[in-house]
């Protein structure tokens, strides 16, 4: 009889486990689907706003905190503005306004998509735009597919050596496709 209670007693306590096993298991699901559905609220709070700091119209104009949001993003988007025109100041680099590629502050020429670019133009960060290009310039997207030279070269036309991986003479603005290596 001693063993049939032990018996009972060891079978009770196997249940007990699995039972608290599987509560452990489906607490633990639950806490990482909750965890998930709190991310993705995080995030949907993150686009709203976002799209409200784009659309001021939506928001309530007499509202002191949505003013003081406003006005704490706006520092932000200018102290994100000032760093990265100091990075390209201490590496005397410009944005292309034509396609966005950096290009050194001495080149006149954008040596990814040929457009000539204006020394007033140069002073100030750009962002990429349509502009109007020189007549030898190519749309960006043909300056893409164009192959990369593998080493540094001289331009054919005007004699300047361009860097490996150039498209375009930054002094001339004239093609390096078919420029050989130095």
């Amino acid at each position: 009889m001693i063993v049939a209670n032990w018996k009972e007693s060891i079978s009770r306590m196997a249940q007990s486990a699995v039972a608290k096993s599987k509560e452990v298991a489906e607490v633990t699901r639950l806490n990482m689907e909750l965890s998930g559905h709190q991310q993705k609220l995080r995030e949907q709070h993150s686009r709203l706003g976002e799209y409200l700091l784009a659309h001021p119209e939506l928001l309530p104009g007499e509202d002191e905190t949505v003013s003081q949001i406003q006005q704490a993003a706006a520092e932000c988007r200018e102290n994100i503005a000032r760093c990265n025109q100091q990075i390209m100041d201490i590496r005397s680099l410009n944005l292309c306004p034509r396609c966005g590629a950096e290009v050194s502050r001495a080149s006149r020429f954008c040596d990814k998509c040929g457009m000539e670019l204006e020394r007033p133009a140069l002073n100030s960060p750009a962002v990429p735009a349509e502009a109007s290009a020189q007549e030898e310039a190519v749309p960006p997207a043909e300056a893409e597919e164009a192959p990369e030279p593998s080493a540094p070269a001289f331009c054919p036309q005007c004699g300047a050596q361009a860097e490996a991986g150039t498209l375009f003479c930054g002094e001339c603005g004239a093609r390096l496709e078919e420029a050989q290596p130095s």
